[in-house]
């Protein structure tokens, strides 16, 4: 017979009472709470909706780690992890990309997204973007052509391609967001519009902050198969990215209220 240490059992049912009380939202097309029994994302199959490969993520850049306060912004609160993402190295590539999934139905309808988001050390120079694409790629492929929400020059953006941009209210420096985003089809096949919300208060689903039409120099999308996050070439070493409760919904309502 096998001696089973009650402190292992103890840290698993830890772990299971996490995980029951989860940030996610239900009803949802997709969701990552990131909370993992474990400080690399790499090859982390958690979350909602996601391809059962898991996460491709640089552990030299990302890491799971318990916050000592919750993400929060109005009644939304994050988990009991968050995911941090460290700034841009000299050595990678001028674009690094730090993390993407495989979702594991592809989003062929519009759709929403809400993210809880925080950054430490922030200034003009700074890059990050949530982008989505029918394909990941190679690691250091770029998805500047395709839909991105993210923040650039101290302001929250959505975007097509680079020289068609939409921006949205300014940051403050370790102040945590809600960035809440909407992917449609506006009378297409392909994704044409973005609109971008940042910190919305009641019901704001037809006043978006921003705006953005698709451009004759961005990627045609009829289907969206993969996420992911990158950040900038100019990002100091010494910069943190906080993220936390990446909900995607069919509505604006699934992604910006809090959990029953």
């Amino acid at each position: 017979m096998e001696a089973v240490p009650f402190e292992r059992e103890a840290l698993q049912n830890e772990y299971a009472l996490i995980q029951m009380q989860t940030a996610l939202p239900k009803g949802i097309l997709a969701g990552e709470a990131f909370e993992y029994p474990a400080t690399s994302l790499l090859q982390q199959t958690g979350g909602v909706g996601f391809h059962y490969e898991g996460w491709w993520a640089d552990p030299n850049f990302t890491r799971l780690m318990v916050p000592e306060q919750r993400m929060q912004w109005g009644d939304l609160e994050g988990g009991p992890m968050v995911l941090q993402s460290r700034g841009h190295h000299h050595a990678y590539p001028s674009l690094a990309h730090r993390m993407a999934r495989e979702l594991a139905e592809p989003l062929t309808e519009d759709f929403y997204f809400s993210l809880l988001v925080k950054y430490e050390g922030l200034d003009k120079n700074d890059f990050f973007a949530l982008w989505f694409d029918d394909v990941a790629g190679s690691k250091g492929s770029s998805h500047s052509r395709v839909p991105n929400f993210g923040l650039k020059e101290k302001r929250f953006f959505a975007r097509f391609e680079v020289n068609q941009e939409g921006f949205s209210a300014g940051l403050i420096d370790g102040e945590c967001f809600l960035l809440v985003g909407r992917v449609m089809k506006e009378q297409s096949s392909y994704f044409n519009r973005l609109e971008i919300w940042v910190n919305p208060v009641g019901e704001r689903s037809e006043t978006p902050d921003a705006v953005v039409e698709l451009g004759k120099g961005a990627k045609k999308l009829n289907a969206v198969h993969v996420l992911g996050m990158r950040i900038g070439q100019y990002t100091e070493v010494g910069d943190s990215l906080f993220v936390d409760r990446l909900v995607l919904g069919k509505t604006f309502e699934s992604v910006t209220q809090p959990v029953e």
